[in-house]
């Protein structure tokens, strides 16, 4: 069962990881949600939270990569891996306005991931504000070819009625689904990651339970 976590639990939940820095090979895809129904400042939040995250870890050249892809119906790759003008591509990308589908999402990051030559870590973190379309696949159908490059997913619920029983099966542990009940939260709860100094694979982890 998923419930909301408050950030002293989440601090002792974490795993002990070692201190050294993320692996520069890391490829991190963002789930942008985008779908129709969304309103201008949910997607604005999902925007600032993501940017506080690729300014923290992504910044240094041949160092961890990521990707964003924005989607509704069809996801729509808004930056790719290695793009120097991602953030910029961020902050202009727009709602998509079609149905959820979630499931296209995460094949997306499939796709997009294997296409990357590079051997190491990687990391999907899905952002959703609502419930899939009707028409979707199982969510744990589509998360097959991200099995397959053993990609690690996170899950950035936001609202009050997360669908938890679609989204448990994406991630391999429950706590990796973090909820966010009121909205104005995401953006605001994200600031506290700016202030970071340590780049290590501990903190990171850190970081993703700051907004729980």
């Amino acid at each position: 069962m998923i419930t909301e976590v408050n950030i002293v639990m989440m601090y002792f939940l974490l795993p002990a990881a070692p201190s050294s820095p993320l692996d520069k090979n890391t490829d991190v895809v963002f789930l942008l949600d985008g779908s129709e129904g969304v309103k201008a400042q949910i997607f604005e939040q999902q925007k600032i939270f993501v940017e506080s995250l690729v300014n923290q870890f992504f910044i240094l050249p041949n160092g961890p990569q990521a990707s964003i892809i924005t989607y509704g119906g069809d996801p729509v790759t808004t930056a790719d891996f290695g793009d120097p003008s991602l953030v910029s591509k961020l902050r202009r990308s727009s709602l998509v306005g079609t149905a959820r589908r979630m499931d296209k999402a995460l094949q997306h990051a499939a796709f997009v991931l294997d296409r990357q030559t590079r051997k190491g870590p990687k990391t999907v973190i899905l952002l959703t504000a609502g419930k899939d379309n009707a028409d979707a696949k199982p969510l744990i159908e589509a998360k097959k070819a991200l099995d397959e490059l053993s990609a690690q997913v996170y899950v950035v619920a936001i609202g009050q009625d997360p669908d938890s029983q679609a989204l448990t099966p994406v991630v391999d542990r429950s706590r990796d689904i973090f909820i966010i009940p009121r909205t104005s939260d995401l953006s605001s709860r994200a600031r506290p990651i700016a202030s970071s100094s340590k780049h290590s694979a501990h903190n990171f982890l850190k970081i993703l339970g700051l907004f729980i």
